[in-house]
């Protein structure tokens, strides 16, 4: 007991700077998360800040989880597919990320990537792993941006069944489309895809497919339940759709 008492009083200057600088990121965090200001080089220094301790602790992260095979050799697979989309796609530009941090609350679940203006990445681009599509970008700094995931409420056409519909929500594991008429012919396993209609993004990328629908409370509307097989909670690698090739023909 006397050595812990022994050890602050030795290290108490130093134990006040590390709660200093801990405090200054949390309080930093909290503010530029709830206000978008314009001090973008302030920001941009924060999350290069977090990138660099963020490497360390994912590279302490495998150390510790390196008895874990299993999961070592997903993150290796996931890397491996993302890798072989980026060569063998001819449809899209594609620029590979990885993610900085998470930020997930009940109204918008948003991470950070570690690519920005300087990249050619601008909002509204598609994020997308192996599985489907992760996000949308919704924040552009020089060095990093903002993923606006599809479970925090991102408005993104698609097409189901030659039908248009907007996913609104995610409740429950799944992708919630609206906006449809309740005469339209839904059926379950449609798959359901991006659409260009209306929007700015790009034609057929595959979200999931249909396992239910069910009338809004005035029976107007249909809604549907979509499946998708991206874990947002649990993404390690993204990629964003920066172009359509083919627009350059």
């Amino acid at each position: 007991m006397n050595y812990k008492k022994g050890f602050f009083k030795r290290n108490k200057a130093l134990v006040i700077v590390g709660f200093t600088i801990i405090l200054f990121f949390v309080v930093l965090s909290i503010y530029l998360n709830k206000y978008d200001i314009g001090f973008s080089y302030l920001r941009n220094l924060y999350y290069n800040v977090i990138n660099v301790f963020s490497k360390k602790v994912d590279v302490n992260y495998n150390y510790v989880e390196s008895s874990n095979v299993t999961v070592l050799q997903k993150r290796i697979n996931d890397l491996e597919k993302m890798l072989n989309f980026s060569q063998t796609n001819t449809t899209y530009s594609v620029i590979n990320c990885n993610i900085i941090s998470y930020s997930l609350n009940n109204t918008s679940d948003t991470l950070i990537i570690n690519k920005g203006a300087k990249d050619k990445i601008n909002t509204n681009m598609l994020a997308i792993n192996n599985d489907g599509v992760v996000g949308v970008i919704s924040k552009v700094y020089k060095d990093t941006s903002e993923v606006k995931l599809l479970t925090g409420g991102v408005n993104l056409p698609v097409k189901i069944n030659g039908v248009n519909a907007i996913i609104k929500d995610y409740h429950d594991g799944f992708l919630i489309a609206s906006l449809i008429k309740s005469t339209e012919l839904i059926e379950k396993g449609n798959i359901v895809t991006t659409t260009s209609v209306g929007s700015n993004f790009p034609d057929g990328i595959q979200l999931g497919e249909v396992v239910d629908f069910y009338l809004d409370d005035v029976g107007i509307e249909k809604n549907v339940k979509i499946k998708t097989n991206v874990d947002f909670y649990n993404l390690h690698y993204i990629s964003i759709l920066t172009g359509n090739n083919n627009d350059n023909n």
